[in-house]
């Protein structure tokens, strides 16, 4: 989907039928947040894959060399197929936050967070839109790194100042 086709969405979906009064000011407004954002979930992402790839190819071979017997730390329960299988040398003094799952190898481990945490212990909550940004925007990120994308109308970090 190009950036134009999102931009339009995202501006209706923003300012349901108020959309015949923006203005071009407000457009590129929304262009350069919306740039900024990109540029800063790039960056994420980016770094989020690298030090995933690491972990991960660790764990597959580790993994692959490995009986599940020599790696289980207790017997496996029914329902989370990742009980039993977490090696004590990595996971044993982690403490993966907020009901997360630790996954790891001797050397290494991942915290497998739950719905609305992120973060290597799962400690950062995810931005809540009608929290964080007063309701009137959507928020990007996490709430130690947020970002709000502010409706028509508001402006501000949090989209606290009403524009007149």
């Amino acid at each position: 989907m190009s950036r134009k086709v999102i931009l339009v969405l995202l501006t209706s979906w923003v300012c349901g039928i108020q959309c015949q009064n923006i203005t071009e000011a407000h457009l590129q407004e929304i262009r350069t947040d919306i740039h900024r954002m990109e540029e800063k979930a790039r960056a994420m992402h980016q770094k989020a894959l690298a030090e995933a790839d690491g972990d991960f190819r660790n764990l597959s071979n580790h993994i692959n060399t490995t009986t599940v017997d020599s790696m289980s730390t207790q017997t496996p329960k029914q329902g989370n197929g990742l009980d039993g299988l977490i090696p004590k040398e990595s996971c044993g003094a982690v403490d993966c936050n907020n009901r997360g799952t630790c996954i790891g190898t001797k050397s290494t481990y991942l915290c497998a967070c739950s719905i609305g945490f992120s973060g290597k212990n799962c400690e950062d909550t995810i931005c809540d839109s009608a929290r964080d940004c007063n309701g009137r925007g959507i928020c990007l990120g996490t709430t130690t790194t947020l970002t709000c994308l502010c409706n028509i109308g508001y402006t501000g970090k949090r989209c606290e100042t009403l524009i007149h």
